[in-house]
């Protein structure tokens, strides 16, 4: 979804008297969203990953996640940088690494503490963090090390962690190790616009540009497995692209009314949908995504939308004047830019993790972890690719 029509729909919701809007489908752990920035981004300018010193990459197949960050990380390497990665065993990596400490994604919490005593031991301090540190081996000593050294050092989430049902424990110790060590700390997107998505107020904690909402709505897993009156879905499928799939579809068909806004015709969405609005793809229609740096950038539509589709920004309009609420008066994409990007306001860039994080201590399997999405079936565009679907990847992701 572009900028705007995450704008409208936040304001169709809150027009309504509902903070209940969200578009972080996969997230599990939502207990530590208070300390959220205004926006997750990337800790630093894209350029600058390729001269780094010291990049750790924590919880990531990076090069399915963002293949173009994997490639300046690629550079990176090659040029000397000591590139680590926490992940689980298996992922491919086409440049030097540096360290690889490889254990279940269940046990990321634990080598994150380990990470954490190693950099208190060489520091000789001990990070304001309640969590067990836990036995230390080679590999966090050498990690650790070279956080330590250089200039320019960043330590990078991905989005195995930010899906991780204890990300809120990650995220602290993450912090902390950055704090101690002096690097910054970034978060990969789940998407090319994340960003736009928090900054245009589509999350239930936060208004547009991050002003604090008192009463928080409820958040994506909470809507998705306690049956609400209704619902409004743009642009997914909740099977594919939420973090419990089938469940959210029970909750779904227990809906009294459902309204789904989509670009290909689901046939799953035929069981619970009462109403279904065809919107056009995103190159049928004008829009803006911000990337993980905080940057704006605005396109305009390729093609036409096909048959009776329309761009979603447009749908949403008319079913805020349908509503009878007010304001609703856009004649293009850019006049609802304007009117988001002036209740925006400034973007700060910061990823500092504000106020005390607490931690629910529960235990996690390897069962509870988030399945490595293909980089073939990330969206609903990909998914109906039947070349794609013929690939490498595509295959080996449909075997996880």
């Amino acid at each position: 979804a572009t900028m705007e029509e995450l704008y409208l729909l936040q304001k169709l919701a809150r027009d309504l008297g509902s903070d209940n809007i969200d578009h972080r489908l996969h997230t599990r752990d939502f207990d530590d969203d208070r300390n959220d920035p205004q926006f997750p981004w990337l800790g630093v300018d894209i350029a600058k990953l390729e001269t780094a010193d010291t990049i750790l990459v924590i919880g990531s197949n990076i090069r399915h996640e963002v293949p173009i960050l994997a490639h300046r990380l690629r550079k990176a390497g090659r040029s000397g940088a000591k590139v680590s990665f926490m992940n689980p065993p298996g992922y491919e990596y086409l440049f030097p690494i540096h360290q690889y400490s490889s254990a279940p994604l269940s046990e990321l919490g634990n080598q994150l503490a380990a990470l954490l005593g190693a950099v208190e031991s060489d520091c000789g301090q001990r990070a304001d963090l309640s969590v067990p540190r836990g036995p230390t081996d080679d590999t966090h000593r050498a990690i650790a090390q070279s956080l330590l050294q250089g200039e320019q050092k960043h330590l990078l989430l991905g989005n195995l962690a930010t899906r991780h049902p204890a990300f809120s424990q990650l995220r602290a110790i993450s912090a902390a190790i950055a704090k101690m060590t002096g690097a910054t700390i970034g978060y990969l997107p789940e998407s090319s616009n994340a960003a736009g998505a928090y900054l245009a107020g589509a999350v239930p904690h936060r208004g547009p540009g991050g002003t604090p909402i008192s009463q928080p709505g409820r958040n994506a897993r909470e809507m998705l497995s306690e049956t609400r009156d209704a619902y409004v879905l743009f642009g997914f499928e909740p099977q594919h692209d939420t973090a419990q799939g089938q469940a959210a579809i029970a909750t779904l068909r227990d809906a009294l009314f459902v309204v789904v806004l989509a670009s290909w015709l689901d046939p799953t969405a035929i069981e619970y949908a009462d109403v279904i609005l065809p919107i056009g793809t995103f190159a049928e229609t004008a829009g803006t995504y911000v990337n993980m740096q905080g940057d704006l950038q605005s396109f305009s539509g390729v093609a036409k939308p096909v048959g009776e589709a329309r761009p979603g920004w447009k749908v949403l309009r008319v079913l805020g004047n349908e509503l009878g609420l007010e304001g609703y008066v856009y004649n293009s994409a850019e006049e609802v830019l304007a009117a988001a990007t002036t209740e925006i306001g400034d973007i700060r860039p910061d990823n500092a993790l504000r106020g005390t994080s607490s931690f629910n201590g529960a235990h996690y399997t390897e069962a509870d972890m988030p399945a490595d999405v293909s980089i073939y079936a990330v969206d609903p565009l990909v998914r109906r690719s039947r070349p794609l679907q013929r690939t490498r990847d595509a295959r080996k992701g449909a075997e996880l």
